[in-house]
């Protein structure tokens, strides 16, 4: 019964979770677009490597990027940067 109504929705369910993710990107990466000298800062204190490239690629991948794959454009190449993104953070901010 269950897979039955998942395998009918399955689409919609798709675009409600791509944007629902994406919504939270977008919301960090807008607030590090208002906030740019603030968060050059931030990195630099927290010894990102040319703080003030990371922050320009923080911004593109996590606002334009984001708004990209919740319009649909190019999802697939776009979400493979994104995990590759998202890795990389993950993985500099546990160490």
């Amino acid at each position: 019964m269950l897979n039955e109504l998942i395998e009918r929705n399955k689409d919609t369910l798709i675009l409600a979770a791509r944007i629902l993710l994406m919504v939270l990107f977008v919301l960090f990466g807008w607030s590090k677009l208002t906030n740019f000298s603030g968060t050059v800062g931030f990195m630099g204190s927290e010894g990102a490597p040319m703080p003030f490239l990371s922050t320009i690629i923080a911004v593109v991948m996590e606002f334009f990027v984001a708004i990209a794959l919740i319009l649909g454009v190019f999802t697939r190449p776009l979400a493979l940067v994104f995990v590759v993104y998202t890795t990389g953070r993950w993985k500099a901010l546990t160490g």
